[in-house]
């Protein structure tokens, strides 16, 4: 079943430079179809009638408004700055230009034969192997690469933004969010699908190229298991705090041992813990070459095998579904210029946790929630009452100390003293500190 697409304008006649019109995504603010670019491209340089021969072909055109110029212009700037530094991006742009009639701005690239990566798998999963998921990889980790090696981080990777070719060459088609020297980001630059948003980045501190990679490791989860990150398995409202505390999809048992290590790696929840983009791209070639050139190797074997155990369990497999209509590009506020009560609001209206009417408690007690005392006009923070007691007073220590397996003394925290509190008030950002004893409650 292919995806469907909507045929307008095929044969008009009054447009000097395209035809057979087939529109492939339409928004409030641009619109991309393919067509065939009547002209073409310049393939030859013709010595005897002193001109390029050009030839007819298909392109990707993407309809911009007029006050969208400078997105169409920082799209070119990178491609031309990559370009310029030996680190040429796989997409090949044709040029912009503008229509004679009602001056929208076009961008012309490379069209993509295969759609976008997200529809490649949906429709095409059941016939990949592990040699094509990991030649797809690999070109998308070179273009990252040459992104990375220019200066720049994208900052919105994720499969509808890559583009499959005929030749299955994959590559990052929009480039429009792509940025250098990031301060901390303000509400306007909080944006994405929020399945493939690196923790950090939902947390409101600046945007690294280490985000990218962990943008890239659920897009390796999506071509290594067929799936959208949580999808169907985790409620939406709940996912943005939940992955900030740590929350990452399931690995199937079917995926090879030291593809899955990979892409534990690239979520890590700290960004400095994760590989750069030039190891990614050197462990992907060397997995793939050992496949292709059929090496006698352990990696070569593992891949095999998981070919095998992909075909018994691909009858019982639930597939990557289409993008939930309901599951938006994120937009958060600018958390940091909320009073405390616009922010209560803002975590009850996002569902980030749940609300208890007074007349509830008594049967919603095991939930963390939030209610409101309208006598004292306070909010109360309302959780599962712990009738153990904390860990502490289970284990029923004498004192205060301990002693590890060198028999040294290991001191108990008690209490967050007061500097921590101080420097935790001080900061607009959500840390998560590692719970003591007595915050462990049973």
């Amino acid at each position: 079943m292919e995806p469907k697409q909507e045929r307008y304008n095929s044969q008009d006649p009054n447009d000097p430079f395209f035809s057979d019109k087939i529109i492939i995504s339409k928004a409030s603010r641009s619109t991309v179809y393919s067509a065939i670019w009547k002209d073409g491209p310049r393939i030859l340089w013709n010595h005897q009638n002193q001109e390029y021969k050009r030839s007819k072909t298909q392109v990707l055109v993407k309809l911009y408004h007029e006050d969208q110029v400078n997105e169409i212009l920082n799209e070119l700037k990178i491609y031309l700055d990559c370009y310029a530094r030996d680190c040429a991006l796989l997409i090949q742009f044709y040029g912009i230009s503008q229509h004679p009639d009602h001056k929208a701005y076009l961008l012309i690239k490379q069209y993509a034969q295969n759609d976008s990566l997200h529809n490649y798998i949906l429709y095409n999963f059941k016939s990949l192997d592990w040699e094509i998921k990991l030649h797809l990889l690999l070109y998308l980790a070179e273009d990252l690469k040459a992104l990375h090696n220019s200066g720049y981080v994208h900052r919105n990777l994720n499969p509808p933004n890559v583009l499959v070719f005929e030749n299955g060459l994959c590559a990052i088609g929009s480039y429009s969010k792509c940025r250098k020297d990031l301060s901390s980001p303000n509400a306007e630059e909080i944006f994405g699908w929020q399945r493939y948003m690196a923790p950090e980045f939902l947390r409101y501190k600046p945007y690294t190229k280490a985000s990218d990679i962990y943008s890239f490791g659920m897009i390796m989860y999506t071509v290594g298991t067929g799936m959208i990150p949580y999808n169907q398995s985790h409620d939406v409202q709940y996912l943005t705090l939940d992955v900030c505390l740590g929350l990452r999809p399931k690995i199937p048992v079917n995926i090879p041992e030291s593809f899955s290590e990979l892409v534990i790696r690239c979520w890590n929840n700290e960004p400095e813990s994760r590989p750069n983009i030039h190891e990614i791209h050197n462990t992907l070639m060397n997995w793939w070459s050992s496949i292709y050139n059929k090496c006698p190797n352990s990696t070569c074997l593992e891949f095999l095998a998981a070919n095998d155990r992909d075909h018994i369990n691909l009858k019982s497999q639930k597939i990557i579904q289409q993008k939930p209509e309901n599951d938006k590009p994120l937009i958060l506020p600018d958390l940091k210029n909320l009073e405390p009560l616009e922010l209560i609001k803002f975590i009850i209206s996002n569902h980030f946790v749940k609300y208890i009417n007074r007349d509830e408690l008594s049967t919603t007690m095991e939930h963390i929630g939030i209610s409101f005392d309208e006598t004292t006009e306070e909010y109360l923070f309302v959780m599962q009452y712990a009738d153990g007691g904390d860990l502490r007073k289970m284990l029923n220590f004498p004192n205060d100390t301990i002693y590890d397996d060198n028999n040294d003394p290991l001191i108990l925290q008690d209490s967050i003293n007061k500097s921590e509190i101080e420097q935790s008030s001080s900061n607009t950002d959500i840390d998560y500190e590692d719970p003591t004893i007595k915050e462990l409650v049973l």
